[in-house]
């Protein structure tokens, strides 16, 4: 196993020690000191610099149980390391994205020397002369279009693993990055447990600074900095200067929609751009009149693009009537994410077709189990 999923995997086992934290497991059940020489003691190896995280958990075990003024003196002590700590990683963070973004970049520009580049030519010209055939059958995208796409990935897709294989020293960054986050969401957990108690007695207590004010869930980070790797390495596939852009402008909008939505959009992107096709750019209106049509046909019971209600009934319609204008357009039932609906159309031949002609547009609207997808 490599060393940085090795990383990961001690983050994640850390739902599972806060989530027994919050349930009282009786487990974790604090004994109380014997006396108060017991917490000076505590307090004395929390501030010590040299000790084993086993002996400072026993220590902040000894304060959480202790009482007020334990909690007080272990809130007061993990606030200040727990900011610390923050700051640290953010800066290395920021580092290590910027660093690997080149990286990666430099993976990708590295691949593409003459021989690859025709061979993509030759790649993109076979599966786009197949998926624009009106004769098109499923077997053809299954033998051809489907062959030229693993391909194609391959020649220009960049992973996060491909990155850390080709710089053992960014791996190893990203590994102290990830352990010293293990670290901070130790502490943090420790604090708001505390904090907690505290909260709770009110008055004085709940008035410290350190009660007061939130810090950075720490555990909110392991996500976000998985997400912003998978997309600087998604960058840095070699593409048109304008579909780059098209794709960094998407991004606000993204945000708007239902998560499978956004995943649907950016996997028919990203086989668009793989197809040396335009990425589309998302228009909400297009998001908007395509959820509006799913609803409709699960509520009033009807799979069709032609609608029974009053001003809706083709999808020019349905796109006016949201603001925009839209003609071609996907329907689907029973995918329970936005991968499996693309999915769903890539096999079917026409909206194969639809999906892979020259639009500018796309929206991709939900709702429960009903997709529509619409160009303009």
């Amino acid at each position: 196993m490599h060393t940085w999923a090795k990383g990961l995997l001690i983050v994640t086992s850390l739902f599972w020690c806060r989530s027994e934290l919050q349930a009282g497991n009786p487990g974790l059940a604090l004994q109380e000191p014997e006396d108060a020489a017991e917490v000076d003691q505590a307090v004395r190896i929390l501030k010590a610099r040299k000790l084993s995280w086993d002996e400072k958990a026993e220590a902040m075990d000894t304060l959480l149980a202790a009482g007020l003024g334990g909690c007080g003196e272990l809130a007061s002590h993990l606030a200040k390391s727990c900011q610390s700590l923050d700051a640290s990683f953010h800066k290395s963070w920021t580092r290590l994205e910027r660093d690997f973004a080149k990286e990666a970049s430099e993976i990708a520009e590295g691949r593409l020397n003459k021989a690859a580049m025709k061979q993509v030519e030759e790649l993109r010209k076979t599966w786009l002369a197949a998926s624009r055939m009106a004769s098109l059958t499923k077997g053809q995208v299954q033998e051809v279009c489907d062959s030229a796409h693993a391909e194609l990935k391959t020649l220009l897709d960049v992973s996060v693993v491909h990155v850390w294989s080709a710089s053992p020293k960014l791996e190893a960054r990203w590994t102290d990055l990830v352990l010293r986050l293990d670290d901070q969401i130790f502490l943090y957990d420790y604090w708001a447990a505390a904090r907690e108690q505290l909260l709770e007695a009110g008055g004085a207590w709940a008035r410290k600074s350190y009660v007061k004010k939130d810090l950075p869930d720490p555990l909110l980070y392991e996500r976000r900095i998985l997400a912003a790797l998978d997309r600087a390495a998604r960058l840095a596939t070699v593409m048109p200067e304008k579909d780059r852009k098209t794709i960094l402008a998407n991004e606000a909008d993204l945000a708007q929609l239902e998560a499978e939505e956004a995943a649907g959009i950016l996997e028919l992107n990203r086989i668009r751009v793989r197809a040396g096709l335009s990425a589309l750019r998302v228009d909400l209106k297009l998001c908007d009149a395509g959820r509006g049509h799913s609803k409709d046909m699960v509520e009033h019971h009807f799979f069709a693009h032609e609608s029974p209600l009053p001003g809706k009934k083709s999808p020019s319609d349905r796109a006016a009537l949201a603001g925009t204008s839209g003609g071609a357009e996907n329907i689907a039932a029973g995918q329970s994410s936005g991968h499996a609906a693309i999915r769903a159309w890539w096999y079917s031949p026409g909206h194969h077709r639809n999906m892979m002609a020259n639009h500018g547009r796309i929206g991709l609207g939900r709702h429960q189990n009903h997709w529509t997808q619409m160009f303009g």
